[in-house]
């Protein structure tokens, strides 16, 4: 059967919304770990918790990532339970903090086209008289 997983809405320690140390943590816990990410020797750590449905089931998986900025390595692993994926990413390298990756933006932006707007009289671009100088017989 076909597997089909749904994440939720991407939250703002993502790596696609740039990188702010200011949603970085000492520690995950079960309370911050949807808002926060964690910096271990150097590589950058946080959790997304995704639905699962394959044979009409669903199931909740929590997925980590991981980036090492230094080396550009980059990885993903699920886990069937919450404390597991946490007790994980605050144990690698023995809990030992490294240096916080740089700050940055996004990369990208969006933008928003304006709709006309209807209820505004648009003026015709050219005008048409009709019987105008009309011969007399």
């Amino acid at each position: 059967m076909a597997k089909k997983i749904e994440s939720r809405k991407a939250t703002r320690q993502d790596r696609r919304f740039g990188i702010n140390h200011q949603y970085i943590t000492k520690k995950l816990t079960p309370y911050n770990y949807r808002w926060y990410a964690i910096v271990r020797d150097s590589c950058y750590l946080y959790i997304e918790k995704i639905k699962n449905t394959s044979s009409g089931k669903d199931n909740v998986e929590y997925r980590t990532y991981g980036w090492c900025w230094l080396d550009g390595k980059q990885w993903v692993l699920d886990y069937t339970n919450l404390e597991w994926a946490i007790d994980d990413l605050n144990t690698v390298c023995g809990g030992k903090e490294g240096l916080y990756p740089p700050e940055a933006e996004s990369s990208w932006f969006i933008l928003m086209i304006p709709k006309e707007k209807s209820e505004e009289k648009k003026e015709p671009f050219a005008y048409q008289f009709s019987g105008f100088r009309k011969d007399k017989k």
